[in-house]
């Protein structure tokens, strides 16, 4: 027979208070130049958030493309909101660009978690150091063509600038032909995870 430990059970990550991810300003960072990227988070807990736990060091963004940057997120002063007699802060962090500024080589997913240890509820519990959200970069850039087509299509008018085929997609092959009509100017292509048809 099992026997069920009350308090233990209570202390369990089953219980433990929990992060959620309300809004980025930039779900999707399009414009180049910006500093950071403002997002709010929401944390909850049954018995109660220690808002006096929450500060800088909370969460990180870790990159899914390319370098795996870990960039640690600065807690906006006085953003706490405290509701539900508690058991609900939320909060707002900044998190700052790669190099201080976005580009479209900080390219790709950053998935936001909370730091291990770093918030309580007012047992002394933390959030787990689970992901809970994420937001993206693609910064729009004539110089910079983004591949999002594992097919083998061509470019439906080499030399516009624009790398599509005639489904509008952005292909390897579409987005070379592009990068070749621009020479001798200088042009970047960017490609997601994965095997691009190509034939020579």
């Amino acid at each position: 027979r099992g026997r069920l430990h009350g308090l233990q059970a209570i202390n369990s990550n089953v219980f433990a208070p929990r992060a959620s991810l309300v809004s980025a300003a930039n779900p999707i960072v399009t414009v180049a130049g910006g500093p950071d990227n403002l997002i709010t988070v929401k944390y909850h807990e049954r018995l109660g958030i220690d808002a006096n736990t929450i500060g800088d060091g909370d969460i990180i963004a870790t990159r899914q493309w390319g370098p795996a940057d870990t960039i640690t997120a600065t807690y906006v002063a006085n953003s706490k909101v405290i509701s539900t007699g508690g058991t609900d802060v939320t909060a707002q962090y900044r998190i700052s660009a790669p190099g201080g500024a976005w580009d479209p080589l900080d390219y790709g997913g950053y998935s936001l978690s909370v730091v291990a240890g770093q918030v309580k509820n007012s047992n002394g519990l933390t959030v787990p150091a689970d992901p809970f959200g994420q937001f993206s970069v693609r910064v729009a850039d004539s110089t910079v063509f983004y591949a999002n087509s594992f097919a083998d299509a061509v470019d439906a008018n080499v030399g516009n600038g624009i790398c599509a085929t005639s489904d509008g997609d952005c292909t390897l092959r579409a987005a070379v032909q592009e990068a070749n009509a621009a020479a001798p100017a200088a042009r970047t292509i960017i490609l997601d995870r994965g095997n691009y048809k190509f034939s020579i």
